[in-house]
């Protein structure tokens, strides 16, 4: 929750500042963490308060290397359930597994819905994303709709692109 809603505050502020999208071009490279904080301040026009821009920071710096790359800041304000769709999907992919097979592995219930729990599993473990927990936390929370969990026939027509990323 306070990662959606740090990343609401930093996307109406880019909006507000440079017009849908248009804000985009004003992140670029590797930035650490002043140096984001300056541009979100700066080019996208953010006052909200520097914890925000912790949380988002910290949340896209899952190995705390201190720095994170201007491309996965842009993807995460713009639409953050688009961009680990692609990395599960890239992901997924890799593993050269069959989805049925795969699913069966994932909903360890057999309930055809994977609770949080689950779904970390998978991003963590099965597809060996390095997305903090927050970050997966808040894909969860957007994929779920407070339904209890995520059906695993809802998570495969996700993955193969068939169903939309709606933006948060």
């Amino acid at each position: 929750a306070v990662l959606a809603g740090a990343r609401r505050r930093l996307l109406d502020a880019a909006e507000q500042a440079a017009g849908r999208d248009a804000w985009r071009g004003a992140l670029s490279g590797s930035l650490d963490f002043e140096a984001f904080r300056a541009t979100c301040q700066r080019a996208l026009k953010f006052v909200g308060p520097e914890e925000d821009l912790r949380v988002v920071f910290d949340s896209l710096d899952p190995q705390g290397t201190g720095s994170v790359d201007a491309t996965e800041v842009v993807q995460f304000i713009g639409n953050p359930l688009e961009r680990i769709r692609a990395r599960m999907r890239d992901a997924w992919r890799k593993l050269d597994e069959d989805w049925e097979f795969f699913q069966e592995r994932l909903d360890t219930d057999h309930g055809g819905r994977l609770d949080l729990d689950e779904f970390r599993r998978m991003c963590n473990q099965e597809l060996s994303l390095e997305d903090h927990e927050a970050q997966v936390d808040m894909a969860f929370g957007l994929l779920d709709g407070l339904s209890g969990g995520v059906s695993v026939e809802a998570l495969g027509a996700f993955l193969q692109g068939e169903a939309p990323a709606a933006e948060a």
